[in-house]
């Protein structure tokens, strides 16, 4: 009798645990990032997109090693980062010297591509198009700079 009642019981709650399984768990949201369709029906996210164009500046030219360090008008003192390379004029090929990670190829394409896609999204924005305008009209001159300094860049360092 007691294994009967083991039996059913495990019978029960076996059939009651494949009831409450479904399907939902595959269909998971990623936390780590927004999706393109969220980002243009808010004005928020479309602002903070944007915004982080501007990380393509990276610390706005004012790292350790200012561009000054690259000619002969200031003397940079820190040895083994490509710098003499430059200033010495025996930059080739094989070693360029250093390059500031903003001028990299695959970073500004990244600023560009994005900045592109702002202008694109905002000008057809799921929300209020006088809140999207004044996004697009605050943020497009700096959008502009991003994209004029990254076209300029590939040109002068190819």
């Amino acid at each position: 009798m007691k294994k009967i009642v083991n039996i059913s019981l495990s019978i029960l709650v076996l059939s009651a645990g494949l009831q409450s399984c479904n399907d939902d768990f595959v269909n998971t949201k990623p936390l780590s990032e927004v999706p393109n369709e969220l980002v243009w029906s808010d004005p928020g996210l479309s602002d903070a997109f944007v915004v982080e164009i501007y990380n393509g500046f990276g610390v706005g030219g004012f790292y350790e090693q200012e561009m000054a360090s690259m000619t002969d008008e200031a003397l940079f003192t820190h040895p083994n980062r490509g710098i003499n390379t430059v200033t010495e004029s025996r930059s080739n090929p094989a070693d360029q010297g250093y390059i500031m990670d903003t001028y990299e190829y695959g970073r500004m394409y990244v600023r560009i591509r994005a900045s592109n896609i702002a202008i694109s999204n905002l000008r057809q924005a799921k929300f209020d198009q006088v809140k999207a305008n004044k996004i697009l009209g605050r943020r497009i001159s700096c959008v502009d700079i991003i994209i004029s300094n990254s076209y300029v860049s590939m040109v002068v360092y190819p």
